[in-house]
């Protein structure tokens, strides 16, 4: 049930990524999925999105979801690279950060 939510929050953010990019904002993103994605690796997070040049990881996660400790150690990787990483617990969390760099 945890992974349906999850999904249902990941759709939202897709969608409203997806109708930022008709709109015409400079965004550019991908979804990772461990089970579709032919790159995928253990503690990858699920998006990748640059905004106005700017490249974020973000890791979704339900309300009560917590991250592996691969998606922790991603989060200092990226980090240590001067890559945005971001963890959001809903879509309206994911919303906010997304137009703040709009």
């Amino acid at each position: 049930m945890v992974r349906q939510i999850e999904s249902l929050i990941s759709d939202d953010c897709l969608d409203y990524l997806t109708k930022l990019e008709k709109e015409g904002k400079p965004i550019y993103h991908e979804h990772r999925s461990g089970s579709v994605g032919f790159s995928y690796k253990k503690g990858i997070p699920d998006l990748f999105v640059v905004i106005n040049g700017i490249h974020i990881e973000c890791e979704l996660k339900t309300p009560t979801g917590k991250r592996s400790t691969m998606q922790e150690k991603y989060e200092l990787i990226f980090k240590s690279k001067g890559i945005k990483y971001i963890c959001p617990h809903s879509f309206d969390e994911f919303k906010t950060y997304i137009d703040s760099l709009l």
